[in-house]
C-alpha cells in the first residue's frame, strides 16, 4: 500500500516513477546484502542499510510543495516498514517459487493439495422481506484443491466441503482433512505421496492439534508432507475455488430466481447434474457436514478424565 501511495504521488506531480519501486521485492533487494544470508535478512547484518532508498527518494522528499507533505511521510513510514520485514517478504517469495516447483514436478503417484478456509458465503433470496437481510443464515466453505499428474498435463479434482458451522479452528480442519483422506483414497488408490499447502494459522493448521490429527487421518502408508505459505501469501487456488462456488450461487439467486436460505440449499443447488460447475479438465466434489457431525467433532475430554491413571480397552 505504501508503495502504490507513493507511485501515485509522484505520477500525480509529474515525476517518473522508477522501476525499483514497482514491487516490495526489489526495493528489498536495495537494502540487504543477499536474499539467503539470515543475518541480512534479520538486519543483523552490519553492510545492508536503507539509506539507499532514502538517497534514490532523497531529491522529492527535500522539496517544499504543500502536496508532498504526504510523500514525505510515506517515504519515512516505507523505510521504517524495510527495517523489519525482509525476511517475511523473502520467505514469502521463497515459498511461492518452492509450490511453483512443487506443481511442475509432480509425480504420477503424487498428490499436490491446497487447503484453506473461504470467507463464508452468505444465504440470500431473489426477492426478500427487510427483516432477512438482518438475519441470514451463513455457510462455511473449506475449498481443498488437490492436483495430479495425468498424461504429462496437471489436472484438478476439487474437494469442497461445506457446513453449517461457522467455527473455523482445529476440530472443523480435523473433519474436512478426513473428508480429503477419504476422498483420494476412494478415487484415487496410485496415490502413494501427498504434499499438502495451507496458511500458517496456529488456530487451524499449525500446532500440535491439527498436525495430530493429519498424522491420523490418512493411511499408515501414504507419505505426507505439510507445508505452510507465510502469512496473507498464497493459497491461490483454493482462494479461486471459493470464488467459482459462490459466485454460481449468486448467479442461481438473480438469474433463476430461487433461493438459498441454507447450507442444504445451497449443497442441493451446487451438486445437482443440470447446474454442475465445469472447466476444462477440472472436477469438483461437494460434501455437506451437518452441525451435529461437527459438534461431534469438537467434543471434549470427558468429564474426570484428567483424574484417570489408566484406561482398560
Amino acid at each position: 500500500m505504501l508503495l502504490a501511495a507513493i507511485r501515485l504521488s509522484l505520477s500525480r506531480n509529474g515525476y517518473e516513477v522508477p522501476d525499483v519501486l514497482k514491487h516490495t521485492f526489489d526495493i528489498i533487494k536495495l537494502t540487504i546484502c543477499s536474499t539467503h544470508n539470515p543475518d541480512c535478512l534479520n538486519r543483523k547484518c552490519e553492510q545492508c542499510s536503507t539509506e539507499l532508498v532514502n538517497d534514490l527518494l532523497r531529491p522529492w522528499t527535500t522539496e517544499g510543495e504543500e502536496n508532498l507533505l504526504s510523500l514525505r511521510r510515506w517515504v519515512d513510514d516505507l523505510i521504517s516498514m524495510l527495517s523489519m520485514h525482509p525476511k517475511h517478504v523473502c520467505n514469502a517469495r521463497a515459498q511461492a517459487s518452492s509450490f511453483k516447483a512443487a506443481k511442475a514436478s509432480l509425480k504420477h503417484h503424487e498428490a499436490l493439495v491446497v487447503v484453506d478456509f473461504a470467507e463464508n458465503f452468505t444465504c440470500r433470496e431473489r426477492v426478500e422481506a427487510q427483516s432477512t437481510y438482518w438475519n441470514r443464515n451463513n455457510v462455511s466453505i473449506n475449498p481443498m484443491e488437490a492436483m495430479f499428474n495425468k498424461y504429462m498435463a496437471v489436472t484438478r479434482d476439487s474437494v469442497i466441503a461445506m457446513t453449517p458451522d461457522l467455527k473455523h479452528d482445529a476440530s472443523a480442519v480435523k473433519v474436512f482433512i478426513q473428508i480429503l483422506a477419504k476422498h483420494l483414497q476412494s478415487h484415487y488408490p496410485e496415490i502413494t505421496n501427498i504434499v499438502v499447502w495451507s496458511d500458517g494459522c496456529a488456530a487451524q493448521y499449525k500446532s500440535r492439534v491439527p498436525l495430530y490429527n493429519i498424522a491420523h487421518a490418512f493411511d499408515t502408508t501414504m507419505g505426507i508432507t505439510w507445508n505452510f505459505f507465510g502469512s496473507r501469501h498464497g493459497k491461490c487456488e483454493a482462494d479461486g475455488e471459493a470464488a467459482v462456488v459462490k459466485n454460481h450461487l449468486d448467479r442461481v439467486v438473480k438469474a433463476e430466481d430461487r433461493s438459498v436460505g441454507d447450507a442444504q440449499a445451497a449443497f442441493h443447488i451446487l451438486n445437482s447434474s443440470e447446474r454442475k460447475i465445469t472447466s476444462g479438465s477440472s472436477r469438483r466434489h461437494f460434501y455437506l457436514i451437518s452441525e451435529d457431525e461437527m459438534k461431534a467433532a469438537k467434543e471434549g475430554p470427558v468429564p474426570g478424565q484428567s483424574f484417570t491413571d489408566y484406561t482398560i480397552t
